[in-house]
């Protein structure tokens, strides 16, 4: 327990400090063409998707537009949302105190109606009402919780809640991930997890 506390506080910690000096490191890494933040910076990066959310064109999709195409304000000020804001400090998940190796569960207690974060692949995506998981894990002798929650609140928009130790219950539990990842391994930087508090605002088009 005091090690999930101390790397809870860690990672608070981290993220409160990233509010302040991320938009520089997004200036600095936007104005000379940087594909990465320095390495002094390195949990504030992101492997998967870059700093700018965009390394796999993944950020632009969901926008729909080219965000790099944009004049190069817009650019730090979307990144500085998506690395400061959306996912901050989100290297730290390779951070060896911070995080745990979730590819190796010893114990699991699944509940809810979806494996997924959105309506589209959730047990009956026909119902558009509340989605939702709670379950028990351990990883490396240790007990963990992670909670989603996905709560209809007016017309189209939706409450995302997601708390806990952040992995991707599929993974674990739906057929078709599991014949995936026997066959083809792990996926790329899904590997570890760590504790995250995720609260938005989503429209049914974009679950």
């Amino acid at each position: 327990m005091i090690r999930v506390f101390l790397s809870i506080l860690l990672r608070f910690l981290y993220i409160l400090v990233g509010y302040i000096i991320v938009l520089p490191l997004c200036i600095w890494s936007i104005l000379r063409g940087e594909s990465n933040f320095p390495k002094w910076a390195y949990y504030y990066d992101n492997e998967e998707d870059g700093f700018d959310g965009d390394k796999r064109g993944w950020y632009s999709g969901y926008k729909e537009f080219n965000i790099r195409e944009k004049s190069k304000m817009y650019r730090i000020w979307s990144a500085y949302g998506w690395s400061a804001w959306r996912n901050p400090a989100w290297n730290l998940r390779f951070h060896p105190f911070i995080s745990v190796d979730v590819t190796k569960q010893e114990h699991i207690e699944f509940e809810g109606n979806t494996y997924h974060h959105g309506i589209k692949y959730s047990f009956n995506p026909e119902n558009l009402g509340k989605k939702y998981y709670k379950i028990k894990t351990i990883f490396e002798g240790r007990e963990f919780e992670s909670n989603f929650k996905l709560i209809p609140l007016w017309g189209d928009t939706y409450l995302y809640f997601r708390y806990g130790l952040k992995i991707y219950p599929a993974y674990y539990l739906d057929e078709y991930w599991l014949k995936r990842i026997d066959k083809n391994g792990w996926p790329p930087h899904k590997d570890r997890g760590l504790y995250a508090i995720s609260i938005r605002f989503r429209s049914l088009d974009k679950l």
